[in-house]
């Protein structure tokens, strides 16, 4: 998702059978331009792939996902009963401490001197992140309103279509009429889909070819390279999971700061 002339947008969709570092670099290679931004989880093939793909960029981890990712460990810290106190009075803190250094500095001082090992080594770790993006970001009043901190916005464009993709995945078992149905999806998204447009041309499509379609629908098949070994056409897509097909849309990926996106 980026930005263009100022309104959000959903730049692409395309499935995959995972989040390996070569195919996230499939995914942003088909992508037009370059970003001067891009804001993504802490994945690491994402992260890597981003680095290779828009070596001039400024990568920024989303704030949501390190937020969440601390919170998730402090939840797990906390089923051990000699932690349990200190982590029920640091993690009501953690949604304050990232919305800049002046609550992070005292919470990291108080997180230290709970002596939970586990917290301090994610705070030594995956904090320095935090603390070094705090500096990049600049305080509040003075930061552009169109530069995101998460990949948040991306959820108004993906939730309606995760809804839509889940409860039938199971029967999503060939990649190019999935990435044709993503393409559908993605013009909808982005308020390009018409109706009437598209009752006109298939209309004309279907009077120009006496009713029928040129080819039969199980022509649009995936090439031969891309099927998995030994096991037939299409049935890669069997077993494949609702969260790995649409990993490239799922994980999020916020491109630009972002109005610089050139096609």
């Amino acid at each position: 998702m980026g930005y263009d002339a100022g309104r959000q947008r959903l730049w692409r969709l395309e499935a995959f059978t995972s989040k390996s570092q070569p195919d996230w670099e499939a995914f942003l290679g088909a992508l037009g331009g370059t970003p001067p931004r891009v804001v993504c989880d802490n994945d690491h093939g994402l992260t890597n792939a981003v680095r290779a793909r828009f070596p001039d960029a400024e990568l920024y981890l989303c704030e949501w996902h390190l937020r969440h990712a601390l919170e998730r460990l402090m939840g797990k810290i906390r089923a051990e009963d000699v932690y349990r106190d200190a982590i029920d009075d640091l993690l009501p803190q953690v949604e304050a401490a990232f919305t800049g250094p002046g609550f992070w500095a005292p919470f990291l001082n108080r997180a230290h001197a709970a002596g939970i090992p586990r917290v301090s080594e994610w705070l030594n770790t995956t904090g320095k992140i935090v603390e070094e993006q705090f500096d990049r970001r600049g305080p509040r009043w003075k930061r552009p309103a169109d530069i995101p901190l998460t990949t948040s916005p991306l959820d108004a464009f993906i939730n309606p279509i995760r809804a839509s993709i889940q409860p039938r995945a199971y029967g999503l078992k060939n990649r190019e009429r999935t990435n044709r149905l993503l393409m559908l999806m993605q013009l909808h998204a982005n308020g390009h889909d018409d109706v009437h447009a598209y009752t006109h041309l298939i209309r004309t499509w279907l009077e120009a070819n006496q009713g029928r379609p040129q080819v039969d629908r199980r022509a649009n098949t995936d090439p031969s390279d891309e099927l998995c070994r030994g096991r037939g056409r299409d049935s890669q897509w069997r077993h494949v999971e609702t969260e790995r097909l649409l990993v490239h849309v799922v994980q999020g990926l916020t491109l630009g700061a972002l109005n610089e996106h050139t096609d």
